[in-house]
């Protein structure tokens, strides 16, 4: 039987090549079948292909939801993001007209400052060319403009225009000279274009607990010590009688002030422009008397 085999493999070659083809079919065992022989290695592979088009776009998915909890944590870090860019604006702030000086800010103007017993910034004016700068304005008068017969409450808070007439606040300036030490300058000009000045090389304003008590000394200047009498006397208004005479001084001099029985001076007074008749005049005792209404009045104060 095997040699029937190889003739037939032998025929099948021989019959292939006489007709021009390089075919060989091999065909073992009795059953004719065919049998693949073993798996050549592959080919290298092919260049990448071109891209293919961009898909249409998908639909729009719904607008997600934020639970309590999740718009809680959202608020939280909303909070802590405002307080530290609110610090980085802070930390740039001067704490004084003083500092705002060194800074190179050396133009008269209003400037914010950060006071730094309260934590809060505050609009202020600041005279940076008197006598070397740095002084922070808490009252001027130059016109009449603004009324200055208040209430307690009134005289709490700041009020006026800073550019021209104004009153910053009793719990500004407390809060302002509380901490450190601090000269105080009142520039005085009379109906005749005539500048004098006081300076006191202490000042502070204490707590509302403690009537806003003056405490102030050590003059020097031009226009006479018209203030020391008024040193450790509680502030009076009109609705708030602080005073050591019988009846409310701010009532009977149309004023407020640290009033004793009654006054040397009553910056806060009546602007009666120019006239030399009236105690409740805008007045300094050193400078034209009780009755002279002064035509203008600065008020301000600088660390030492």
């Amino acid at each position: 039987m095997n040699l029937l085999k190889v003739v037939v493999f032998v025929l099948l070659v021989v019959g292939s090549k006489s007709h021009g083809t390089q075919h060989v079919m091999l065909s073992c065992g009795s059953g004719g079948t065919e049998q693949k022989g073993e798996p050549g290695p592959p080919g290298k592979r092919g260049p990448v292909g071109v891209n293919g088009s961009l898909g249409p776009a998908g639909l729009k998915g719904e607008q997600g939801h934020c639970d309590p909890t999740c718009r809680s944590e959202y608020n939280v870090l909303s909070e802590k993001v405002q307080r530290l860019e609110r610090l980085m604006e802070v930390y740039e702030l001067p704490t004084s007209c003083k500092q705002a000086l060194l800074m190179g800010r050396n133009e008269s103007g209003i400037y914010e400052i950060y006071n730094t017993r309260n934590r809060q910034s505050l609009e202020v004016y600041c005279d940076q060319t008197t006598d070397g700068g740095g002084w922070m304005v808490f009252q001027r008068r130059t016109d009449g403009s603004e009324n200055f017969y208040r209430t307690w409450a009134e005289y709490r808070q700041k009020f006026g225009n800073l550019s021209n007439e104004f009153w910053l606040g009793m719990e500004n300036l407390h809060s302002l000279t509380s901490s450190g030490l601090f000269e105080l300058r009142v520039d005085l000009k009379d109906c005749a274009d005539v500048w004098k000045y006081a300076k006191f090389s202490s000042f502070s304003i204490a707590s509302e607990e403690q009537l806003y008590r003056l405490t102030v000394s050590g003059y020097s200047g031009t226009a006479g010590d018209s203030l020391s009498y008024h040193n450790n006397r509680p502030f009076t208004t009109k609705d708030q009688d602080n005073d050591s005479y019988r009846t409310n001084c701010a009532v009977l001099e149309h004023g407020a002030w640290w009033y004793g029985d009654c006054f040397l001076s009553n910056l806060n007074g009546a602007y009666l422009n120019c006239q030399t008749s009236s105690d409740q005049a805008a007045s300094w005792d050193g400078f034209h008397g009780t009755k002279y209404s002064l035509e203008y009045i600065e008020m301000k104060f600088r660390p030492v």
